[in-house]
C-alpha cells in the first residue's frame, strides 16, 4: 500500500497493480458491477470481525450520480442498516437518518468538541409528544443532539469524500472507481486515499480512470481557469 502511494505520487502505476497483494487488492469491474462488489467487500469484512463505524470506509470523489456518495450510502443503509417493522426514520431533504446508521459531522461545532469530518452512529431519537424532533450522535469522546434545523450539518458516512477523509485513517478502505468521476480523477486526491489505509486497500472498477487519475495533477485545468478569469478582467 505504501509503495502503491508512493507510485501515484510519482506519476505511475505499478506493473502488478492487478495482482493481489498481502495488503491490497484491485478488482478490474465494469461500472454496473461496482455497487454490488463494494456489497460484498463489506460484508467479508464484517465476516472477518471487522466494525462497520470504525473499521471499514468506502472513499468516492463526487456526491452525485449511480457512483457518487449519495446513492452508494443510500444502497448500504438498505443492506447494512434496514428498517424492521416497528422500527422509525427521520426524513430531512433526501435524507433518511435511522438509529445505529454511520454519520459525517460536515462543519466544526466547536461548543461541542466536534470537527468538521468526525464520525459517528445515530445512537437515539429525540422526541417530542410523540414526534421525532432530532438525533442524539455518539461519537469517540461524546454524545451531540442535533434538532432537524442542524440536520443539514449531518449525512450518512458508510461512504465519504476523498476530501472528508484527510486525517483519518481505517482499517479497510474501499476506493470505486469510474471515469464517471471525470474531471475529480486527481493524482493529489486519489494518492489521498490510498494513504487512508492502514491495513487493507482494495480498489474496484476501471484501471483506466486510475490511470486517468494518476496522469492528471490538476495544474492544467487551473491554468485553463486563471486564463479565463484573466482575459475577462
Amino acid at each position: 500500500r505504501d509503495s502503491l502511494a508512493h507510485d501515484i505520487n510519482n506519476g505511475f502505476i505499478p506493473e502488478n497493480i492487478m495482482e493481489p497483494q498481502h495488503d491490497r487488492i484491485f478488482n478490474y469491474l465494469r461500472d454496473d458491477l461496482i455497487i454490488s462488489n463494494i456489497t460484498k467487500v463489506v460484508e467479508e469484512a464484517l465476516k472477518k470481525g471487522y466494525d462497520l463505524l470504525h473499521d471499514i470506509q468506502v472513499l468516492i470523489p463526487t456526491y452525485k450520480g449511480e457512483l457518487g456518495i449519495d446513492n452508494i450510502n443510500k444502497i448500504l443503509q438498505e443492506k447494512f442498516n434496514p428498517l424492521d417493522k416497528d422500527d422509525e426514520e427521520v426524513k430531512y431533504l433526501n435524507h433518511r437518518f435511522r438509529i445505529n446508521d454511520k454519520v459525517i459531522q460536515l462543519v466544526n461545532r466547536n461548543q461541542d468538541q466536534i470537527m468538521n469530518g468526525d464520525i459517528g452512529y445515530v445512537k437515539s431519537f429525540i422526541y417530542n409528544n410523540g414526534e421525532i424532533t432530532g438525533l442524539a450522535v455518539q461519537f469517540d469522546m461524546n454524545i451531540v443532539d442535533y434538532i432537524k434545523e442542524d440536520f443539514d450539518e449531518l449525512k450518512l458516512a458508510y461512504a465519504i469524500s476523498i476530501h472528508k477523509s484527510q486525517g483519518s485513517e481505517f482499517k479497510i478502505v474501499i476506493i470505486p472507481l469510474s471515469r464517471q468521476y471525470r474531471i475529480m480523477l486527481q493524482r493529489r486526491l486519489y494518492y489521498t486515499a490510498v494513504t487512508r489505509t492502514k491495513s487493507f486497500l482494495v480498489m474496484l472498477g476501471d484501471i483506466d480512470a486510475l490511470r486517468i487519475a494518476v496522469n492528471s495533477t490538476g495544474f492544467k485545468r487551473k491554468t485553463r481557469l486563471q486564463d479565463l478569469i484573466t482575459n475577462s478582467v
